[in-house]
C-alpha cells in the first residue's frame, strides 16, 4: 500500500482507550470526536505492556473489523495503535483489504506509554532497510492541545 505523505504529517487525535480489554468495537468509537480526515491514534493497554517482549499471536488489544467500517465511514486518513490493527486471523485480510481500498494509512506497533490523549503533531518517518518486511516506522509527536477530559 502507498502511503499518502499528507496523511502521515500534521495534526493527529490521540485516543486513550486502555480500559478496553481486547477487542476495540465501532461501539468504543462511536462516542469519540472523530472527523473526516482526521489522523487517529489509539493508546491501549498494550502501551503498558514490556513491548520487548511481546510476540505475534499474543492476546493484545486490537480493531475488531466493525471498528474498522467505523473508521472507513468516517474518512478518517490514517489510523495507528500500539500493537497489530487486528490479532485476529479471521478478519486480518478483511481489514487490510478496506483500509487499503479507503486509502486509508496503517500505523501499528506503536510506543505510547506516556503519552496522553489529546492533540498532537505528528510526523511518521519510514525506517529504512526491513527487507520488504511489513513497513515499519517511527512517530514523533508534538503536543498542541488536549482534548476535552470526557474523550480521554
Amino acid at each position: 500500500m502507498k502511503t499518502n505523505a499528507k496523511a502521515i504529517i500534521g495534526s493527529v487525535k490521540v485516543f486513550n482507550l486502555i480500559d478496553q480489554k481486547l477487542e476495540i468495537t465501532r461501539n468504543a468509537l462511536k462516542h469519540l470526536p472523530i472527523e473526516k480526515g482526521d489522523r487517529v491514534l489509539l493508546r491501549t493497554s498494550n502501551s503498558d505492556a514490556d513491548t520487548e517482549h511481546i510476540t505475534v499471536g499474543q492476546k493484545q488489544t486490537y480493531l475488531s473489523a466493525d471498528a474498522v467500517r467505523y473508521l472507513v465511514e468516517k474518512q478518517v486518513s490514517c489510523v495507528g495503535i500500539d500493537y497489530l490493527l487486528t490479532n485476529n486471523k479471521s478478519n486480518a485480510a478483511e481489514i487490510n483489504v478496506m483500509l487499503t481500498d479507503s486509502s486509508i494509512s496503517m500505523i501499528q506497533g506503536l510506543r505510547l506509554k506516556g503519552i496522553d490523549a489529546g492533540a498532537y503533531e505528528m510526523i511518521c518517518l519510514p525506517v529504512p532497510g526491513n527487507n520488504g518486511a511489513t513497513p515499519q516506522s517511527r512517530v514523533i509527536l508534538k503536543p498542541e492541545k488536549k482534548l476535552e477530559a470526557k474523550y480521554a
